[in-house]
């Protein structure tokens, strides 16, 4: 392919030009435009959550719970093992829609990625001792915690994404009723994890 240009459509802007990759189509002369992808617009923050055990079987490992008025589009949960289990476990896990919240548990603030971005109003706690009321079953899996945590490279037990093209995030809606757990189906000993969570707000979504 080789490097070309389409003129705008716009008699007053002769020398403004789309950058494109020109190439041979049969007898036809195709255009591919270039496109570059810009800064996100909206903001975006992680919380995350220091050494939350896996002891205690149907635990609310992370909670993420919306703010009043924004919408909270989670795009990206992670559990990276700290302490490992006495015996190598089949953790069996699941995301469950809040409708509200739990108390008791540890908070933590979730922090904006650009300084000059507003703080979130979205709140962040691990392993609720009320836990709050589950709704919808988002999503099941199983993880290898294992005995023994390994010296190279890292022992992430649990990486989820939803920034996939054409994929939304997993969105929660405004109010502070409204959120998603982290949920242990199996018990782990004495297993504790570092957790992630990265998302972003907004009133209308994306």
């Amino acid at each position: 392919m080789a490097q070309s240009f389409v003129p705008f459509l716009d008699s007053a802007s002769a020398t403004r030009k789309f950058p494109t990759n020109q190439r041979s189509n049969g007898t036809d002369t195709v255009e591919a435009y270039v496109q570059l992808t810009g800064e996100p617009a909206l903001a975006t923050y992680t919380g995350c959550a220091l050494a939350t055990v896996l002891t205690v079987i149907n635990s609310h490992v992370v909670q993420v719970m919306a703010g009043a008025s924004l919408r909270v589009g989670i795009r990206r949960l992670s559990l990276h093992l700290v302490t490992a289990a006495t015996t190598t476990t089949n953790m069996q896990w699941g995301i469950f829609r809040l409708t509200t919240a739990g108390t008791g548990g540890t908070a933590y603030t979730p922090n904006p990625h650009d300084a000059a971005d507003a703080a979130s109003g979205t709140t962040m706690m691990t392993l609720a001792t009320s836990k709050g009321t589950e709704g919808a079953l988002l999503r099941l899996g199983a993880s290898l915690v294992h005995q023994t945590i390994t010296t190279v490279g890292a022992q992430t037990i649990v990486d989820l994404d939803w920034t996939r093209t054409a994929t939304k995030a997993l969105w929660i809606p405004a109010g502070v009723a409204n959120g998603i757990a982290f949920k242990n189906l199996t018990a782990v000993s004495p297993a504790a994890v570092y957790a992630n969570v990265e998302f972003i707000e907004s009133a209308e979504g994306a």
